[in-house]
């Protein structure tokens, strides 16, 4: 014992002269300049070195100082944030927690060491996922900033954004964006625009925008906190890759697959370069690569990539981390995509009993995890299984919502879930197994009428979803998602109707077929007009009319760089974007809560009632004809006089090739009819429509005059007076076309129709009208291989406008004086625009489709007009004629119709619109336009103008151009009244002047002599 008790003084006076002899003063320093050097790796993301250097210096310190030392205490304090960015998340606690004591004891419970320490706790509890845990630690921290450094200060701010992300992780995105806002609103005040404040605050934001539907809102966001991280960070940061990633995850839900493929890539690259393999984020950045091509239907190598990850996941984190249980779902998910259910379910399962054994469940992925569940067993027709799984999921989401056995219609109210998309997700699944449950019989739980209701409480959460959506692409990706659900509510409506005769159902149906045509058009037109009719001050007009100009130039700007080209000029522009669109939500939020008014008209819902449709009707011999279509049946609306009607038809076979082909029919396939039975051929394809259209309504309709056509998806395609009762012969010219019975005009939904539209402002100019010249000479330098090479001279393109000037006086700008400057500068200020040129149409990216004019200052860059210019103009006019080609064509944006041309004239302000459905004959659309444009002087209405021009033309055509390939493409939207008494005399008023002055001159003249 002796012998041992020396032996342990003795050692213990070795190590004290070791460490009195290691740390004289220079040799402290030493320590010092070792701890400055691990700082250094900390910061440049080296934390594998930075770990070694600090336990070195910790040791060197404890020596020197002890452990309750504040010298000590840095070391300590590195090391938890080190394991903490490592991942190794207990170690990681111990540290912090350690430090934390410490801090409390040499510098007091209430002292900004002690209140850091607390921030860096609630960090680790974060990535432990229990978030419930780091808004404790994190609010504890907020009282000690608030006091120590004052409410509005950048400290301050990023402790409310961490309890925002807190909030975030329990998938309470409202109160996440709650907390966001005022973390912003400090900011703003006290941060540099280039700070680290700023890209963690949009990069937050930008999540949140992304998990609630507002993708563009989240795209901008994203790239700006990107931008401001790679001015502060060397680009192979290991912190960088996480904004690559959330850049990545919003163009994939934009199913932008190509651009979110390399943003993933890239941040895989940093991950795997700075992190290593051992690291949670590597394998995350796998996982996001895997998704991406599983989203791409590239399921064998997201399968491998998929199981990579998985491994270094489990290798790095408790097994039951939500981003391992993350791991389980995308696997489950791909086997589900490839009809493997079997081992879908498996993973499901495991996926789920991970979560439920977790202490803290986050509720927004168990719900994820039911609705999956559900929707494989909705596959097996395991229906009441599936609708138990949508209400346990319901369960996870909602506050206050607990689901009892037997309970299986009930849900809880949208104020009680902050999960919005997954909420929308289980609803919607939810009413399809209603439906199905109801229809099969084989089951207790069958209720239609709680189909229609949980259809419609989705219905209700999508139009509160899209008050929050400022920009026209994000309400376009959240209609294209939840177009499903309309389906579901206008399938079941209309069967309870049928079966009960209650015309509440069959207002239900047509209601909800209503609300998923046109809604981004409808609030788009409401915002503008709001602005006007709230009876804002003039300076706060002002104020917007400057931002939105300001917004429309930079828009321009940005719309003009070359893909994927990127550089200062380019970068600078964005951002000055990005600030104006910040400014711009800032003050319009502003405006909401001063002016009540304006906030009510801005959000008003499209209102389609019997009353403000009769008096659309107004006594005249019109019905209106809304059709909305799902996977096996057409739903036909009629309104007339005597109320609302409804119809279902089973569609034909083959129903959007038939009409594809219609409208892709052209000259050649027109000369290529060698024989009688191609004729009949395509005449029984407008048979069959007719059949399946109009034939369901044709009794009602024998009162009726005109039809207004409210058409639904590819049916936007479609010119209803090419229609044919029946097939008669072969000869074009003796088909029975619906044009004869009717006069036909469009509308893009019934609540834009029978919306009050404002009267045209005074305008300078009755008429304008372009035709560029597209003729080349050989020599023409710049004429081979460009676009304008490729498109054919419009011979009667020059004659359509001067005629139609002959008519309405005006200007006419021909050949090179047919400018888009000229457009730009006599556009807003005309009665009448008529186009003659060519249109291109873009269907990938329908904002770069446009028009072309002749080319000014020796560059076509100058020469073509982009819808996303048209929808920036101020116009006024009565009526829009583009006789150019395909201006009524676009992409069919589910949800909301076809992104054309005339759309952009639509919502830049003209009140009707003439446009095309397809390639335009030259001469045939001269000689159209010309009957039209004498009706209209005569007074008629645009549509009957219309309607009468095309039956001259059939009843003078010959076997060729009787084809409706020449006639029928023509439509007319909008405001069908006749043009303004102004208008339509405007060149006798002139006259009659000319007339009086010249008598009063004579006069004059003989008095004197």
């Amino acid at each position: 014992m002796f012998y041992s008790i020396m032996s342990r003084s003795f050692l213990i006076f070795i190590i004290v002269l070791a460490f009195c002899s290691a740390m004289n003063p220079a040799q402290a320093q030493s320590a010092s300049e070792l701890y400055d050097q691990a700082n250094e790796l900390y910061d440049e993301g080296r934390y594998k070195e930075a770990e070694k250097l600090f336990l070195k210096v910790l040791e060197l310190f404890e020596n020197q100082y002890g452990r309750e030392h504040k010298e000590t205490l840095r070391p300590i304090n590195r090391l938890g944030r080190t394991y903490s960015q490592l991942r190794e998340n207990e170690k990681a606690l111990h540290y912090l927690q350690e430090a934390f004591g410490i801090a409390q004891k040499l510098y007091g419970s209430e002292s900004a060491e002690a209140a850091y320490r607390l921030i860096d706790i609630g960090h680790v509890y974060s990535q432990l996922y229990e978030p419930d845990k780091a808004n404790k630690t994190y609010n504890q921290a907020l009282k000690l900033f608030k006091k120590l450094f004052g409410k509005v200060s950048s400290k301050t701010a990023n402790v409310l954004m961490n309890i925002g992300s807190a909030y975030q992780k329990k998938g309470d995105y409202l109160d996440a964006e709650r907390y966001y806002l005022r973390a912003f609103e400090i900011f703003s005040k006290v941060s540099e625009p280039g700070s680290e404040d700023f890209n963690r605050i949009y990069s937050n934001m930008g999540y949140i925008y992304r998990k609630k539907g507002d993708l563009e809102k989240a795209l901008d966001f994203g790239q700006k906190a990107l931008e401001i991280k790679l001015k502060n960070y060397e680009p192979t940061h290991p912190s960088v890759g996480k904004y690559y990633r959330n850049i990545g995850r919003v163009y994939e839900e934009m199913n932008r697959m190509e651009e979110a493929l390399p943003y993933m890539q890239k941040a895989l690259e940093i991950s795997e370069s700075s992190l290593g393999n051992d690291h949670p984020h590597t394998a995350g950045a796998y996982g996001e690569v895997a998704h991406i091509h599983a989203a791409m239907r590239q399921y064998d190598t997201a399968l491998r990539i998929y199981q990579r990850s998985i491994q270094l996941l489990e290798n790095t984190l408790p097994a039951d981390h939500p981003y391992v249980v993350a791991g389980y779902f995308n696997i489950a998910t791909v086997y589900n995509e490839l009809g493997l259910l079997k081992k879908a379910l498996e993973y499901y399962h495991v996926a789920l009993q991970k979560l439920l054994s977790r202490t803290f469940r986050p509720g927004n992925l168990v719900a994820q995890a039911y609705r999956d569940l559900a929707s494989v067993h909705f596959r097996i027709n395991e229906f009441d299984s599936a609708l138990i799984y949508c209400q346990r999921g319901l369960e996870a989401i909602a506050t206050n919502f607990v689901f009892q056995d037997g309970e299986y219609f009930a849900n809880p109210s949208i104020a009680e879930v902050q999960a919005q998309i997954e909420f929308l997700g289980i609803l919607g699944l939810k009413a399809e197994l209603l439906e199905e449950l109801y229809n099969l019989k084989s089951s207790e739980i069958t209720n239609l009428e709680e189909a229609l209701n949980t259809t419609l409480l989705a219905v209700q959460l999508i139009e509160d979803m899209r008050l929050g959506y400022q920009s026209e692409s994000s309400r376009q990706y959240l209609s294209s998602g939840t177009s499903g659900i309309f389906k579901t509510g206008v399938r079941v409506a209309m069967q309870l109707y049928q079966e009960t005769g209650n015309k509440k159902y069959l207002w239900q149906a047509f209601g909800l077929s209503e609300k998923s045509k046109a809604i981004i058009l409808w609030r788009s037109m409401n915002e503008s007009s709001a602005i006007g009719a709230a009876g804002l001050p003039e300076s706060e007009r002002e104020a917007i009319a400057n931002l939105e100009q300001r917004f429309a130039i930079l828009e321009e700007e940005v719309a003009q760089f070359d893909e994927g080209v990127e550089n200062d000029i380019n970068s600078a522009v964005r951002s000055e974007l990005f600030n104006v669109k910040l400014e711009y939500d800032k003050l319009i939020k502003s405006l909401e809560k001063t002016y009540p008014d304006f906030y009510e008209l801005r959000y008003a819902p499209p209102v389609v009632t019997q009353e403000n449709l009769i008096r659309k009707i107004n006594g005249s011999q019109l019905a209106v004809l809304s059709y909305f279509y799902d996977d096996t049946a057409m739903y036909i609306f009629l309104f007339d006089k005597d109320g609302l009607k409804g119809y279902a038809q089973p569609l034909i076979s083959n129903f959007t090739n038939t009409i594809t082909s219609i409208r892709e029919f052209d000259l050649s396939d027109l000369l290529g009819m060698n024989s009688g039975a191609d004729r009949l051929a395509y005449l029984q394809q407008l048979n069959d429509l007719y059949m399946l259209l109009v034939e369901p309504v044709r009794n009602r309709l024998a009162e009726q005059s005109n039809l207004l056509i409210i058409p639904h998806g590819i049916l936007n395609y479609l010119p209803f007076e090419m229609l044919i009762e029946r097939v008669d012969g072969s000869d074009f010219r003796q088909q029975p076309y619906l044009i004869h019975d009717f006069t036909i005009q469009y509308a893009w939904s019934a609540a834009l129709w029978a919306k009050e539209i404002q009267p045209a402002t005074a305008s300078r100019l009755s008429f304008a009208g372009f035709a560029p010249s597209f003729a080349f000479s050989e020599s023409e330098p710049g004429s081979e291989n460009t676009y304008r090479s490729t498109l054919a001279n419009l011979t009667f393109s020059s004659q359509e406008i001067k005629d139609a000037q002959k008519m309405l006086g005006g200007k006419v700008f021909i050949d090179e004086v047919a400018t888009k400057s000229s457009f730009r500068l006599y556009a807003p200020a005309s009665r009448v625009l008529h186009l003659a040129t060519h249109a291109i149409v873009n269907n990938e990216k329908y904002l770069k489709s446009g028009l072309s004019f002749a080319v000014e200052n020796g560059s076509e860059k100058d020469d073509f007009l982009y819808a996303y210019e048209i929808y920036n103009l101020k116009l006024s006019a009565e009526m829009a004629v583009m006789s150019a080609c395909n201006t009524g064509f676009g992409k069919i944006a589910e949800g909301e119709g076809v992104m054309s041309l005339g759309r952009a004239f639509f919502y830049a302000g003209c009140k009707s619109i003439i446009m095309s459905q397809w390639l335009a004959n030259d001469r045939t659309t001269y000689e159209l336009m010309d009957n039209f444009y004498q009706k209209i002087v005569e007074g008629q209405t645009k549509d009957q103008a219309l309607r009468n021009a095309k039956i001259e033309h059939l009843t003078n055509a010959d076997a060729l151009t009787a084809h409706p390939y020449f006639w029928a493409g023509m439509i007319a939207v909008g405001d069908m009244r006749p043009l303004t008494q102004e208008q339509t005399i405007y060149k006798w008023i002139w006259i009659f002047a000319a007339l009086v002055l010249g008598g009063l001159m004579i006069l004059v003249f003989k008095r004197r002599f």
